[in-house]
């Protein structure tokens, strides 16, 4: 029999957490993240961390694991978070997977397995033409071959064939076969109407402002620190005097909407869509209503 877990999911600013940390009160859970940003040290306000006051107790595992500027690979959280969900269910608790990482989800759900790699068969692949890289993936991956046209992920995959003996083609076959490991509730939370989601997006990222981003920012800027994640590469720019602090913060603003787009893309098209509750606050989160609908009752927030 499948351990049973509860995933919430669903684009960002739709009240993941504060739904997240009411159920787990109510029914004895920890919560997982399942967040791609949060699992890194001293990324705080940008990714929208709760703070102790947020969690009101609740255990959380998989934040605050790596440090920021590190690569923290989806290999990596597969096999830290279901070390964490055993972890769990030992202790007789209900593991709550709460995240918008939907790649992070469905690898956990299913324990992907993921190839291995090699850094200096990569550094090698990476000095070949992209002639040679085609050429050479053709005559062991033709699938791939046909399919890819971004350089680093044909690189990838003739990395993946050169240390593991099987095609990259094979792993993501694989990957569809592979049943689910645990028995999931899945609910998706998201907003009625798209305007207003996108007004939730605004909203928090002033709030970010508010709480303290640009120092946050300067703080990993000043100690090295580099990385694509929305809310801190638009004011690195801004610190390297590409763009004024207002076109930064708007910038920020456009590409997490973008973002929240992306995660409803993949939704629909995700294997978790086809049996989870959606949820669709009408104006703005409200745990209660989550409650009531979900499961009939009410609960003390």
């Amino acid at each position: 029999m499948k351990p049973d877990v509860t995933v919430i999911t669903g684009p960002t600013a739709t009240g993941k957490t504060a739904v997240a940390v009411a159920f787990a009160l109510e029914y004895g859970g920890e919560i997982v993240n399942a967040d791609a940003m949060a699992v890194y040290r001293g990324m705080d306000i940008g990714t929208a961390k709760p703070g102790a006051g947020e969690r009101r107790g609740v255990p959380h595992h998989l934040l605050d694991v790596a440090e920021a500027g590190a690569e923290y690979t989806v290999a990596e959280y597969v096999k830290a978070a279901s070390a964490a969900i055993e972890d769990i269910l030992s202790r007789g608790k209900r593991p709550v997977i709460v995240g918008g990482t939907l790649f992070y989800i469905e690898s956990l759900l299913k324990n992907r397995e993921f190839a291995e790699g090699s850094e200096k068969i990569r550094a090698e692949l990476e000095a070949y033409s992209t002639e040679r890289l085609i050429s050479e993936l053709q005559a062991v991956d033709p699938i791939s071959a046909d399919k890819l046209s971004d350089r680093r992920r044909i690189v990838r995959a003739l990395e993946v064939f050169r240390v593991n003996g099987r095609t990259i083609s094979d792993f993501n076959n694989a990957d569809k076969l592979r049943p689910n490991v645990y028995s999931a509730d899945v609910f998706i939370l998201n907003y009625a109407k798209r305007e207003i989601l996108y007004n939730a997006i605004d909203k928090r990222v002033s709030s970010m402002v508010e709480l303290g981003l640009l120092d946050e920012a300067r703080e990993l800027y000043g100690r090295g620190v580099r990385t694509a994640a929305i809310g801190y590469k638009e004011l690195f720019d801004y610190f390297e005097g590409l763009s004024s602090f207002n076109e930064a913060i708007e910038i920020v603003r456009r590409k997490s909407r973008n973002y929240a787009k992306r995660q409803l893309t993949w939704l629909r098209h995700s294997p978790l869509a086809g049996s989870a509750e959606l949820i669709e606050w009408v104006e703005k989160p409200d745990v209660q209503q989550f409650m009531e609908r979900v499961y009939g009752k009410r609960v003390s927030v």
